[in-house]
């Protein structure tokens, strides 16, 4: 079962948790993130240019706030060696299935 199949299965089993939440957050925030990036470099204008600029700071600004807010929940442990992050994310994926 893929990543995106057991997010849907424990939306419909009711165990959406905020962890979820704030994951999905994130990916919106990186997302917004990097359009952002690339429309400042690709704008011709300084207008559009210092509009993307601000959308970019808000979207940095969002992911910083939202990534805090998760570390201090303990829902992710930037600082565990790749090893063990792996197994904490295999851990949060299993706990989906259930």
């Amino acid at each position: 079962m893929s990543i995106l199949q057991d997010t849907t299965a424990a939306m419909t089993a009711g165990k959406l948790s905020d962890a979820v939440i704030a994951n999905d957050l994130l990916t919106m925030a990186k997302s917004e993130t990097v359009a952002s990036a690339g429309y400042c470099i690709e704008t011709s204008t300084p207008e559009l240019r210092a509009y993307f600029k601000k959308s970019l700071d808000q979207s940095l600004k969002a992911q910083e706030e939202i990534w805090q807010m998760a570390e201090k929940k303990e829902w992710y442990h930037a600082h565990l060696p790749p090893t063990k992050q792996l197994q904490e994310d295999l851990k949060f994926v299993k706990s989906l299935r259930h």
